[in-house]
């Protein structure tokens, strides 16, 4: 169960600061982590078939930094493994 993150409620400038904290938007995952590669409608679909890490906040789509570095790390390590 994710916890409350006062980032996301937009009530506390100072947890932006710290790195683990930092929550991403469905557009700066796709700039940052697939660089364009992967249309929106994609990373999406993705996220409905629970295949990408995230959590909703009321309508909104949104990643943890962390969470995705974790993840794609894990991906990485066992397409080595095949």
């Amino acid at each position: 169960m994710e916890t409350y993150n006062p980032q996301i409620a937009g009530t506390d400038s100072s947890v932006s600061s710290d790195p683990s904290h930092e929550v991403l938007t469905i557009n700066e995952v796709q700039k940052h982590y697939f660089q364009g590669k992967i249309s929106k409608d994609k990373l999406y679909s993705e996220v409905r078939m629970g295949k990408i890490p995230h959590l909703r906040v009321g309508s909104k789509i949104l990643f943890r930094r962390t969470t995705l570095d974790s993840w794609f790390k894990d991906r990485e390590i066992n397409s080595l493994k095949r």
